[in-house]
């Protein structure tokens, strides 16, 4: 007997959770409801049913809980780690804007504050090469400012760590060992 793969589409949300499942030709749709508190447990319940069963699951997931929260900065406070010379790239006015031609520059309102962007003095050629390491006491200094600024996030992102990740991931084991969330850009999207 051949195995029908079951694919199932989950949208976790504040209030809701929704699925579509899709085997052997069959979509089924359902909601339930996402606890606040915890609402990977929904994602889990909605699910369960096909777990008993042998054949093989293709899950993809998305949601709006982290936009949302983005989006009414209910987050936890958060730190970037940047290559010193690039703090301010989260300020950088852009082009893209309402009124091209207005002579008048439109105020964004920034995902965090200036002072939780901390430069590390590190360099990744574009090729992969290491011109300079991180040190580890520069690493040790700035996880000692996010520690005094009660930081429960880190979102790390040097220049050109697509091509060699080795810095940041330096960083990375500093920031597990200090039992830190964190995000790096080289295993978000190289």
């Amino acid at each position: 007997m051949k195995k029908t793969h079951v694919r199932i589409g989950v949208d976790t949300g504040g209030t809701f959770t929704d699925f579509a499942f899709y085997a052997g030709g069959d979509l089924k749709v359902k909601k339930i409801p996402s606890p606040p508190h915890d609402p990977s447990s929904s994602i889990l319940a909605g699910i369960k049913e096909y777990f008993r069963n042998s054949n093989p699951l293709l899950i993809i997931h998305g949601t709006t809980v982290a936009t949302n929260s983005l989006l009414e900065k209910r987050g936890k406070r958060t730190a970037l780690i940047t290559t010193k010379g690039f703090e301010d790239v989260l300020f950088i006015g852009r082009q893209v804007r309402k009124n091209l031609y207005s002579l008048r520059g439109e105020k964004k309102d920034p995902l965090l504050p200036k002072k939780y962007c901390y430069g590390i003095d590190e360099r990744v050629s574009p090729s992969g090469k290491i011109e300079k390491r991180v040190s580890a006491q520069e690493v040790r200094d700035i996880l000692e400012k996010i520690r005094k600024n009660h930081i429960k996030a880190v979102a790390v992102c040097l220049i050109h760590s697509y091509a060699n990740p080795e810095n940041e991931k330096i960083i990375r084991q500093k920031l597990f060992e200090q039992n830190i969330l964190f995000s790096i850009s080289s295993e978000i999207l190289p």
